[in-house]
């Protein structure tokens, strides 16, 4: 392996690492209550959504930042742009 192939590889780890505990969210929510793909995913979905907005918090009241709140930052400009689109009218 090169390495600035190990390099880009260690650097994108965490956000590899967030998509397999999505995944595995997903497969436990399935097995253990038994629903189908949709709800399952509905609810990890939500858990993740509520864990970046709890974590997100927290490190505001403390006068940090959270690594995922720049990289998420375009959900917020776009929930604002439509709440001023819809405002409008």
């Amino acid at each position: 392996m090169s390495q600035g192939l190990a390099r880009a590889f260690v650097s994108n780890a965490p956000n590899y690492v967030g998509w397999v505990v999505l995944l595995n969210n997903i497969e436990a929510l399935l097995i253990l209550l038994n629903c189908g793909y949709v709800i399952a995913t509905s609810l990890a979905l939500a858990g993740l959504i509520t864990r970046w907005t709890v974590e997100s918090w927290a490190l505001g009241m403390v006068g940090l930042k959270s690594p995922t709140s720049q990289k998420l930052a375009f959900l917020s400009d776009g929930f604002r742009s439509v709440s001023q689109w819809t405002s409008r009218s």
